[in-house]
Order: structure tokens, then sequence, then C-alpha cells
């Protein structure tokens, strides 16, 4: 998260049913997998910066 100033706007997960407040300065990794959702931002302006990660299995190498 890039700011503070501003209400909502956390990160839901449903299962587990886990519920991650920003805060300015920090970040949040999490399995791709996992069901989740940004709540509205109720009051203020929100930054973030979303960031996807794709592991390579062993033995390639992602060349054609």
């Amino acid at each position: 998260y890039l700011n503070d100033g501003f209400a909502g706007g956390e990160t839901r997960f449903s299962n587990p049913d886990i519920v991650v407040s920003p805060v300015s300065g920090v970040a949040i990794a999490f399995s791709p997998v996992l069901m989740h959702r940004a709540e509205p931002v109720i009051a203020g302006t929100k930054y973030a910066v979303t960031a996807w990660y794709h592991a390579i299995p062993a033995g390639l190498t992602g060349a054609g």
C-alpha cells in the first residue's frame, strides 16, 4: 500500500476468512488461487501496487 489518509479498502479473503487492513509501506503476498477482493474505499483515495508472479517448474527455462 502506498498511502494513508483513507478509510476502507481492506483486502478480504473468503477461505480462510481473513481481512487485511491497508497500512502504508506494507505488502501482502499470497497464492493466486486464494479467492480475495478489495473492499470499497469509503473516504479518500487508496493507492496500491499489484504484481503477479509465476513460478517456472523445475526443468523448464521458459525459452521457446
